[in-house]
């Protein structure tokens, strides 16, 4: 679900398409008629999808969108959902003179008129956070002030920490802006580790370095995003392999539907339904095309042929069908992983990490006490060791992926001739040993095991290898799920803590 639905009159285009990029730039997501609408599409179901599929809508108010009566719905499909406000269903920005009234006079708006674009900025990022924004210095006493420039009551002597020097002297701070995300669903306070760091972005000399690292926080947020998708994608197609195609292609590896299999395939009929749908949920996150879903339809179109196969018991179609998913399981998860070796590849964290913990270092002793600057820095080192252990977690995958595809061709050949299997085994048994070397794990043990048992078969006679090489690519798909699962955690670990960093950094692009 995307956190805004831009609702805008066309004569205030220009301003709804600054508030949706201004939105998007500090990490959040929109739907927006000039950008999502596309032709061919139909523009009511797109109005009633983006109504219901967004946390919040933004009414951008102004004479002509009071004056509208297509805008009216818009904002009151809202108002409806959340009539007392307290889930800030609806956000009205003013951005020109108007008169306001029903409804719409009673909730708060952010008013934008007559702001230069650095304080629009700041005031409508600031209006959409949720909670307090309290500021992190105390305000300016607002009493009398006498002819020294200080207040009355400033000869009394308060013993406190100096203020932290987070402007130059003379110069106005202007608020505090928190960019958590939109309706999180957690009234959990940021990190003290990134106040800290929001205090040190403050100080000209740490900006000026953090913005000379080059680093496009922007893309980063969205690599973070994209590798989630990816791995949760990758995990569907296990499932696929595992819980579905395995099973049926070992349930009717006769070629024949009967009463002694039927109510199985109708079970495995109902779990690719379930992934399919799952895969469309999944890619449905991606914000441009670039995952593809045309082989998530390939994979429903073979479900229709398990669906007719079972119906009409029809051996034909169920080839098919099986032909079907084997395809996709073939082809797909070694372009998913081609997508998270480039994405990982491109997130460059290693770099801002390691610049970060350069400038903090020399800086944070001079300006926060030594408890704050310890947290900060370990914290960074938390992030670049697991900015280090994502990288050999990328190649691992990588050379697991590699041996899944090998395995998946020997597969479909060995059951003509033992030879693909009898000519690669040597060089196969090589890339294989280091996946398992160093590891006392169950997983590890039960799958040399199983690459022990297959080499014997090959050495005795090289003709009963069937049976021995099923089981081993049986140990190696659970291995490399293994190896999945732990690259997703480290993946979560890292939105956990880079995606708050990166959106911290983005105000300073």
């Amino acid at each position: 679900m995307k956190a805004f639905f831009i609702s805008y009159n066309q004569a205030d285009r220009a301003w709804a398409e600054w508030i949706a990029w201004t939105l998007e730039e500090a990490g959040y997501t929109t739907v927006i008629q000039a950008w999502d609408f596309r032709p061919g599409r139909s523009f009511v179901l797109e109005m009633q999808k983006a109504a219901v599929e967004t946390r919040c809508t933004i009414a951008v108010l102004s004479t002509s969108y009071l004056s509208s009566l297509y805008t009216q719905p818009e904002w009151a499909a809202a108002f409806v959902n959340d009539p007392t406000g307290h889930d800030r269903r609806l956000i009205p920005v003013r951005v020109q003179e108007c008169q306001v009234d029903g409804l719409l006079k009673a909730i708060v708006w952010i008013d934008l008129i007559d702001l230069i674009e650095e304080q629009a900025s700041q005031t409508l990022l600031t209006g959409v956070v949720d909670g307090r924004i309290k500021p992190m210095k105390p305000p300016v006493f607002p009493g009398q002030v006498n002819g020294t420039g200080t207040s009355s009551g400033a000869d009394r002597t308060v013993k406190a920490r100096p203020a932290f020097p987070v402007e130059p002297p003379g110069r106005r701070k202007g608020p505090r802006i928190d960019h958590k995300p939109f309706n999180t669903g957690t009234d959990a306070p940021r990190p003290s580790w990134l106040v800290t760091l929001d205090e040190l972005l403050q100080i000209p000399e740490v900006r000026d370095a953090v913005v000379a690292c080059r680093v496009n926080c922007n893309a980063m947020c969205e690599r973070i995003v994209e590798l989630l998708i990816y791995k949760d994608l990758h995990d569907q197609l296990h499932q696929l392999q595992f819980h579905c195609f395995d099973p049926v292609v070992r349930l009717t590896r006769t070629g024949t539907i009967d009463s002694t299999n039927l109510d199985d395939l109708a079970e495995y009929d109902l779990t690719l339904r379930d992934i399919i749908d799952a895969l469309r949920q999944i890619a449905s996150r991606f914000v441009s095309s670039e995952g593809g879903a045309d082989w998530i339809e390939r994979l429903a179109e073979a479900r229709r042929d398990l669906r007719a196969a079972i119906e009409l018991s029809d051996p034909r179609r169920l080839r098919q069908a099986i032909g079907g998913i084997r395809r996709v399981l073939e082809r797909q998860p070694s372009r998913i992983n081609e997508w998270i070796v480039k994405s990982a590849r491109e997130l460059g964290l290693e770099n801002l990490v390691q610049a970060l913990g350069q400038v903090c270092g020399r800086m944070t002793d001079q300006v926060i006490e030594k408890e704050r600057a310890d947290e900060l820095n370990s914290q960074l080192s938390d992030l670049a060791r697991l900015t280090r252990d994502l990288s050999l977690a990328r190649t691992n995958h990588a050379r697991w992926q590699q041996l899944d595809v090998d395995l998946r061709l020997i597969n479909v050949s060995i059951a003509l001739s033992p030879d693909e299997l009898l000519e690669t085994w040597p060089d196969l048994k090589k890339s294989i040993d280091p996946l398992y070397a160093g590891h006392d794990e169950d997983w590890a043990v039960d799958f040399k095991a199983a690459g022990d048992r297959l080499d014997q078969a090959i050495v005795a006679d090289g003709k009963d290898m069937t049976e021995p090489f099923r089981r081993f690519r049986r140990h190696a798909g659970l291995s490399f799920f293994r190896v999945d699962t732990n690259m997703k955690r480290l993946f979560e670990d890292l939105q956990k803590t880079g995606l708050p960093l990166a959106t911290t950094l983005k105000v300073i692009q």
